[in-house]
């Protein structure tokens, strides 16, 4: 498992007691047990932002609790598949901004 440079940067910088903290472990554990846990996004769908900045044209999102998600990808490695952590969301607002979902 690999992890984007921003990415990691955030991570490092929470307190091993911050809640975000926990449920990222949480998921990334889920992600070593099964790659595809995540929901698979549509390739129509994967915002230009992921195209762009990462290269992507695969994209998973993996829901942590009811208002986090992390953003993954898979990436090819010299010894199979790797899963390649993009970004991870504090919230639904900040999710649904960079997917451009509507929010009320």
């Amino acid at each position: 498992m690999r992890r984007e440079r921003e990415f990691d940067l955030m991570y490092n910088a929470l307190s091993e007691e911050d809640p975000f903290k926990k449920a990222i472990d949480k998921g990334m554990n889920t992600l070593k047990g099964n790659m595809l846990g995540g929901i698979h996004i549509r390739k129509k769908q994967i915002p230009a932002y992921y195209r762009i900045k990462f290269g992507v044209y695969n994209l998973y999102v993996l829901p942590l609790d009811k208002e986090r998600r992390l953003s993954y990808t898979l990436a090819s490695c010299q010894t199979g598949v790797d899963v390649v952590i993009l970004e991870a969301f504090p919230d639904h607002k900040s999710y649904a901004k960079r997917f451009g979902y509507r929010t009320r």
